[in-house]
């Protein structure tokens, strides 16, 4: 169970292993775990992270102490060297395992990103990456990364590169203990102040994957160690001891815990307890206060709820505070940590971290077959073999010194770095054939019932050829500008096209709007018509107004969304779009959005969509010519929103994401069909293309 510091310790000594802090660590990775289980009932099992987050403060920090207790001075570059033969052998096998994952078994969205992915993993930005492209864990357009949960790490290493630099500068200064803390404290309080200012109701990711927004949870950590340490004071080196082995094995090293698992001690402490100051009892009752608010947050909390990102994680941050310095303690809940299967955990926690995650997408039921308690017990038992085999067979023999940096090591590192590379770019490279792939498996060869095609007034119909007139051939070249919406489905749209001789090309992209950059879509519109010059334009954007910090401006002054003065000047940009599409003859369609019911990542997008379809109906009547591509087929026969629709046989097959408003493979499959037959009829109904080309 837990141990105690010796009666007189050396000044070099740390404390002697905690196994309370090992099960602290298991707690954390456990609650991370189950939450991505997905069970419904640890809602927020993901502030495992922050608690991950100040106890590697913490112990980050315990280690430049006992370091300099040590040595009598901190090195940074020795500081590094352990990170690095800590983190990167684990980080990069579970990249590995994420590329194999991606390969075998993801969907075209997973490959087509896994390249950008493994790259910002590799450099450990991840959490920037993630933020640049909007993934979240509340999104549902995209089915999530492999190597999503590599954004905390990429938070973590990013402190262990940075605070370093900040030790050796107040080192070198001879910093003060009011000098100390005043730092720590102001950089605490820039964080949470940045939390404030980054804060967007619609844009939660922002502050969740934040470098800057999630600090404060690190550095509240870092004052713990500080104040329980007292390591400002001056350390009186034992040269025998500096010159003699760590318990590593490695001469000249200390080795202390780190969030990441590692085996080690605490640097000696003076304990606020002894000497009369706290009551014996006050950490206990710390203790099982701590543990029962973290516990009671992780059944409560979750994702969606905005009071996180306003200050809600630091209230996270000081409950963890608490809890650990209660369990640096001998009490109760120490010893309830300190119980072997929680130690256990903890030993193991950053490999069960790094590999549950793609294994947990892999081990699905979509992709096994199996739902409930084998599902979980297949997920866990899949988890703990590679972790375990993994902490055994990679990471203590590099961490603990059996391998050795050489030449050929380093060479054999730099290898697998560039094969990682390589594997990554070679999956990404079959994105479209895996989305064409998906679409037809989807199908299944069954025709699906969507609703009857609307047209915003009577088709004309060509008069049929006479004898030994050459039938009117298709257009060579369709362009298509649009948003996720578009570019989704847009790799099966295209092998659609092509299936028939068809050349296409799309631009606009995901994340944009027709108002965007002060409609910027338009000026790429024109520089791709004169370039391009395609026969056909299919037009579309729906339905959001762009980054709330980037608005649409008129006159200098921000037009607010969702108001009559909006609409107005969408429409005419709408207006500005068709007129030019339309130059020299293009036939020119407008694609109308289905029904949504989405969890609200998008904002109000639900009322935006009839509106911005009843300003596409109502251009027609104001350009004669301009044809409509109906996509509200896929809805239920009322017209409302439908999350799968019938085939044929009378089977229900899913047509819509998990967001309730992007599409499934086969859901692209329909528009696909859909909107070729509608640009080959408008085609065909204008006698191809008027003029020009």
């Amino acid at each position: 169970m837990g141990t105690v510091a010796p009666e007189v310790p050396l000044p070099h000594q740390g404390l002697p292993h905690r196994r309370a802090l090992d099960g602290l660590r298991g707690l954390a990775v456990a609650g991370v775990v189950i939450y991505h289980l997905d069970l419904g009932w640890l809602t927020g099992g993901f502030l495992g992270v922050s608690l991950f987050f100040t106890l590697s403060g913490f112990l980050i920090t315990s280690l430049v102490i006992a370091e300099r207790d040590h040595r009598g001075e901190f090195d940074a570059r020795r500081f590094w060297g352990r990170r690095f033969r800590r983190l990167l052998p684990a980080a990069w096998a579970g990249i590995a395992v994420a590329i194999a994952f991606t390969w075998f078994a993801g969907d075209a969205d997973q490959v087509r990103r896994l390249p950008g992915d493994v790259v910002a993993a590799l450099a450990y930005v991840a959490n920037w990456h993630y933020i640049i492209s909007g993934d979240a864990y509340t999104a549902g357009y995209q089915a999530p990364s492999a190597l999503l949960h590599y954004w905390s790490l990429a938070i973590e290493e990013q402190f262990y590169i940075l605070f370093p630099f900040l030790v050796l500068a107040l080192v070198v200064r001879k910093a003060t203990t009011r000098t100390w803390l005043l730092v720590i404290g102001a950089l605490t309080v820039g964080s949470m102040i940045a939390t404030l200012v980054i804060y967007d109701p619609d844009r939660t990711t922002n502050v969740y994957f934040g470098t800057v927004t999630r600090a404060a949870e690190l550095l509240a950590g870092v004052l713990l160690a500080l104040v329980f340490t007292r390591w400002w004071k001056r350390p009186q080196v034992d040269p025998a001891a500096s010159s003699s082995s760590s318990s590593s094995g490695v001469p000249g090293t200390i080795d202390t815990t780190d969030a990441d698992g590692a085996t080690d001690a605490v640097p000696h402490r003076t304990d606020p307890t002894e000497g009369g100051r706290l009551p014996a009892w006050l950490p206990t009752v710390v203790a099982v206060a701590a543990l029962a608010a973290t516990i009671g947050l992780w059944f409560v909390v979750r994702t969606t709820d905005d009071w996180l990102y306003r200050g809600g994680l630091w209230l996270v941050a000081l409950v963890s505070v608490a809890l650990i310095w209660a369990v640096l303690h001998d009490g109760l809940v120490a010893k309830a940590l300190s119980w072997t299967p929680f130690v256990g955990l903890g030993l193991v926690s950053y490999g069960v971290y790094v590999y549950h995650w793609p294994l947990f997408l892999w081990i699905s039921t979509e992709h096994t077959g199996l739902t409930g308690a084998p599902l979980v017990a297949a997920r866990l038992g899949a988890t703990a073999v590679l972790a375990l085999l993994s902490y055994y067979l990679l990471e203590l023999p590099i961490r603990r010194g059996r391998v050795h940096l050489t030449p050929l090591s380093l060479g054999g590192a730099a290898l697998a770095l560039v094969l990682l590379v390589v594997a990554a770019l070679a999956v990404g490279r079959q994105a479209d054939d895996r989305a064409i792939a998906n679409a037809t498996a989807a199908r299944s060869g069954a025709e699906l019932v969507t609703r009857t095609p609307v047209t915003a007034k009577p088709e004309a119909t060509p008069a049929p050829p006479s004898s030994g007139t050459v039938p009117l051939a298709p257009p060579k070249k369709v362009l298509f500008l649009g948003d996720s919406i578009v570019h989704q489905a847009y790799p099966v749209i295209q092998a659609r096209f092509a299936k028939e001789g068809i050349e296409t090309k799309a631009i606009g992209g995901p994340g944009q709007t027709l108002l965007r950059h002060q409609a910027a879509w338009l000026t790429e519109l024109q520089t791709t018509l004169a370039e391009y010059q395609p026969d056909v334009v299919v037009l579309e954007s729906c339905c959001g107004f762009g980054d709330p910090r980037d608005p649409y401006l008129v006159d200098g002054k921000p037009v607010p969304p969702d108001t009559d003065a909006m609409w107005k000047v969408w429409q005419d940009t709408v207006d500005k779009a068709v007129t030019m599409s339309m130059a020299d003859g293009r036939t020119v369609a407008w694609v109308l959005a289905p029904p949504a019911s989405t969890n609200g990542y998008y904002g109000p997008i639900e009322g935006r969509i009839g509106r911005a379809n009843d300003i596409a109906i109502a251009a027609t009547e104001r350009h004669p010519g301009l044809e409509l591509v109906d996509w509200r087929v896929i809805a239920a026969p009322d017209g409302s929103y439908a999350e799968a629709i019938p085939d044929t046989a009378g089977n229900l097959v899913p047509v819509r994401a998990k967001d309730g408003l992007h599409f499934t493979p086969a859901g692209m499959s329909v528009l696909a069909d859909v909107t070729f037959d509608a640009v080959l009829q408008d085609w065909r109904s204008h006698g191809g293309r008027r003029t020009g080309g």
